[in-house]
């Protein structure tokens, strides 16, 4: 990718300046734009995947769970199903079996932007019976995600002597919406949209739920370790020796990275 060796390029060039000062010059800084620190962010997590799912199923009830995965080290995704009573028994709903197909880096005002985009086959969210006479079982309208996404906006921080990415919001994005396909005559349709308003209410804490965890997993140290050290080959030049980054900065039109050359 160019927009990478012409960041690598300028560091390379603030590393020379600093050489051509005197011995009491301690650090030299680098500015560069959020969209030249897109084009390496995107290297660094060009390759994460988003799973989504938390409906049991397979073998004792077991099913792959919701995780991220990063410079291939996946990380457990925690969603809890959410559930809620209708008449005399209590149903759920579940997302299943979602995987993020691509991941994009952009450039915004102030912030790194990742959208994730996630393959879009069938029902995205199930809904299910947990206890009681489950006379709405089969009635319980589908929730389909059309053009589903994940924004996360981020901004450079300073993380174990590299430059890492600290989530400042993430959003679910796409239309969910309710769906009553039921064919099987009046009563089935008229309990599904009985169903109607759970359903809904599910959708609106999954986006609270989504957006919450997500962030809250990326700003992990483990996660932010992992960005960091992705960082990490594109942060040095040849045989000058180890960069270390001392101050990372960003403003609404770029970001000040402080560095030395490490023994």
């Amino acid at each position: 990718m160019r927009g990478v060796g012409v960041v690598i390029g300028r560091f390379a060039a603030a590393v020379v300046a600093w050489l051509g000062t005197s011995a009491v010059v301690q650090a030299a800084e680098l500015r560069l734009s959020f969209a030249e620190l897109a084009t390496v962010a995107q290297k660094v997590v060009g390759d994460a995947k988003i799973y989504l799912n938390n409906k049991p199923g397979g073998l004792l009830g077991l099913a792959p769970q919701s995780s991220v995965t990063l410079a291939g080290k996946q990380s457990p995704l925690p969603l809890p199903a959410s559930t809620f009573p209708i008449l005399d028994s209590r149903y759920a709903y579940y997302v299943a079996d979602i995987s993020s197909a691509a991941v994009r880096v952009s450039a915004e005002t102030g912030v790194l932007r990742i959208t994730v985009a996630f393959e879009s086959d069938g029902p995205e969210l199930v809904g299910a019976c947990v206890s009681g006479p489950c006379r709405l079982a089969n009635a319980m309208p589908q929730v389909e995600w059309t053009d589903p996404t994940v924004t996360v906006d981020l901004v450079p921080v300073l993380v174990a002597g590299s430059v890492s990415l600290e989530v400042k919001s993430a959003r679910l994005g796409g239309v969910l919406a309710p769906v009553c396909r039921n064919e099987s005559g009046v009563i089935s349709t008229s309990l599904c949209n009985l169903s109607l308003p759970f359903a809904r209410s599910t959708i609106q804490r999954l986006r609270k739920e989504v957006d919450a965890t997500l962030k809250a997993k990326i700003n992990e140290p483990a996660m932010q370790a992992t960005i960091a050290n992705g960082f990490k080959p594109y942060l040095s030049v040849g045989s000058l020796g180890s960069i270390e980054i001392q101050k990372v900065a960003s403003d609404t039109r770029g970001v000040t990275i402080v560095f030395r050359i490490g023994g």
